[in-house]
C-alpha cells in the first residue's frame, strides 16, 4: 500500500512537470494562457463497509489542469493595424467554415477578398454595418474591410467663412 501511495505522488509530480513544460514552451505564443495543475487527496474505503466509515489516505491525484485567464501584458506598436487585444474578460469569435471557435490571440490580417482572418485563415466574427454606416446588431458575420473605390460624388455647395480687415 505504501508503495502505491508513493507512486501516486510520482504520477502527480510528473503531470505537474508536463504542465510547467507546456507553459515554458508556449510562453511567446500570441494569446497563450498558462495552465496550473491542481491536486486532490485520494481516499480508500473498504468494500461493503466492513471497516466502518473510516477513510484512509491512499495518495494524491491530479484533479484538474486549469487555464489561468489573468490579464497579460498588452503589446503595442506591432506595426500591423489589425493586431487587436482584449483588455479584461472576453474572447475573439472566429468562424472556421461555420464552426465557431474562440481565442484570445488577436493577430489578424486581411485575405485577398478583404475578410479579416487569423494566421490559420479563420474569419473574425462581428457585427457589420449597413449602407448608412449603422451597426447591424444581433447577427454576427465575417468582418470585411472594404477597400474598393467609392463612387465619385461632385461637390454641390461650398461655404466659406472668413474675416477681412
Amino acid at each position: 500500500m505504501s508503495f502505491n501511495i508513493g507512486l501516486t505522488g510520482l504520477y502527480a509530480a510528473n503531470k505537474s512537470l508536463d504542465v510547467t513544460g507546456n507553459n515554458i514552451a508556449n510562453v511567446a505564443t500570441v494569446g497563450f494562457k498558462s495552465s496550473r495543475a491542481e491536486f486532490a487527496d485520494q481516499y480508500s474505503q473498504s468494500i461493503r463497509g466492513t471497516s466502518g466509515s473510516t477513510n484512509v489516505g491512499s495518495g494524491v491525484t491530479t484533479a484538474a489542469v486549469s487555464q489561468q485567464f489573468t490579464q497579460g501584458t498588452l503589446t503595442t506598436g506591432t506595426a500591423n493595424s489589425l493586431d487587436l487585444a482584449i483588455n479584461g474578460n472576453g474572447f475573439f469569435m472566429l468562424s472556421n467554415n461555420g464552426e465557431k471557435l474562440y481565442t484570445r490571440a488577436g493577430a489578424f490580417h486581411t485575405d485577398k477578398d478583404g475578410f479579416v482572418v487569423n494566421s490559420s485563415g479563420m474569419n473574425l466574427q462581428g457585427y457589420n454595418v449597413d449602407a448608412n454606416g449603422n451597426v447591424v446588431t444581433g447577427i454576427s458575420s465575417n468582418l470585411r474591410v472594404d477597400s474598393s473605390n467609392l463612387q465619385p460624388s461632385p461637390t454641390s455647395a461650398i461655404t466659406i467663412a472668413s474675416n477681412f480687415n
